[in-house]
């Protein structure tokens, strides 16, 4: 449209007398009028009516939001955010990461019984191979372990790091051995654990906390055919994905530069979370998304403004500041 307009301002001009000064007067007043598009456009975005109020909260779904703990799964929360949202079921966000590490060869598998992190979202949704476990039978935070065992109830490495010292080791398992094993996969009785770990003595952590993990939820699996789609950096092209998907009640995920949510916001801090809504507020004048984190319900852990802005770990942040965050948007097709 700006090429077509910049035509009919040169056209408008007789051919027999344009001159210099007169190309530069129509090129000045193509520069000012296109300046006002881009200021009319900016201006657009941050009123009312175009960022009416949205919030996904209100299914029972989004009601509590997780902790990642010290584990770098932050990819598998989100997307177990945007799958139970989906199937109207909540799935487990260690089941997604297990399947992340183990199916996906190229991806290193230390990563997983660290805080190292490194996923996706596309990339973990096509390695669980349309098959997901509920969380309540394989649980991602709140674990139940004796308190003479010595880890705390939340911290999945720890737990995953106490059941990787089970790999290659022939010893008798101790109560305590057997209490991290069934802290994650619950299921399981105390005599199937000891089977598999005997079945599986010659085999990596990996390959043993995936056969803990099949075992677990075999019966219980839930088949769902999802899809994900996305769109790569561009501020009009990821905040326009935000916003169809939103007005639609289908919530999305961000990969971003989330250094904001820091104390010290010096470094690079790549990171996935959803958003599950959208405001407008007339305090800022200033259109706003929620995002819902996996950092737990605290708003302890974020420097202000965003702790004043936090409700039980979703956090409204402009709509502005996200558009230079984004590395990329995904959602379920």
């Amino acid at each position: 449209m700006k090429t077509f307009l910049f035509i009919i301002l040169i056209l408008s001009v007789h051919t027999s007398s344009i001159q210099a000064g007169v190309l530069d007067k129509v090129t000045s007043t193509f520069n000012r009028f296109d300046g006002f598009l881009k200021r009319s456009k900016g201006s657009l975005n941050d009123r009312p009516e175009s960022c009416g109020e949205i919030d996904l909260r209100k299914n029972s779904i989004f009601d509590k939001v997780r902790s990642q703990s010290t584990s770098g799964w932050c990819f598998a929360y989100t997307d177990a955010d945007l799958i139970s949202y989906r199937i109207n079921q909540k799935i487990s966000a260690t089941d997604i990461a297990i399947n992340f590490y183990y199916n996906m060869p190229e991806m290193p598998r230390e990563d997983l019984l660290s805080n190292a992190g490194g996923g996706s979202d596309i990339g973990a949704i096509s390695a669980s191979k349309g098959f997901y476990c509920p969380e309540e039978i394989m649980p991602s935070e709140d674990y139940e372990i004796d308190p003479s065992c010595g880890a705390t109830t939340s911290d999945t490495v720890t737990i995953l790091q106490k059941i990787e010292s089970l790999a290659r080791n022939r010893k008798t398992l101790s109560f305590c051995d057997l209490s991290y094993v069934k802290a994650l996969f619950p299921k399981l009785s105390l005599d199937s654990i000891k089977e598999i770990h005997e079945q599986n003595i010659n085999a990596s952590s990996l390959v043993l906390i995936h056969k803990f993990q099949q075992a677990n939820c075999k019966e219980d699996l839930i088949k769902a055919n999802i899809v994900m789609r996305g769109s790569l950096y561009s501020e009009d092209k990821v905040t326009l994905d935000i916003d169809r998907n939103l007005e639609k009640n289908n919530p999305v995920s961000i990969n971003y530069n989330a250094n904001f949510l820091l104390a010290d916001d010096s470094s690079f801090a790549s990171h996935y979370s959803s958003i599950v809504g959208r405001r407008f507020n007339l305090d800022s004048n200033s259109c706003q998304y929620l995002i819902r984190n996996s950092w737990g319900e605290s708003c302890e852990v974020y420097p202000e403004p965003y702790r004043t802005n936090c409700e039980k770990g979703n956090i409204w942040v402009d709509k502005k500041l996200l558009q230079e965050k984004i590395i990329n948007v995904q959602f379920i097709n």
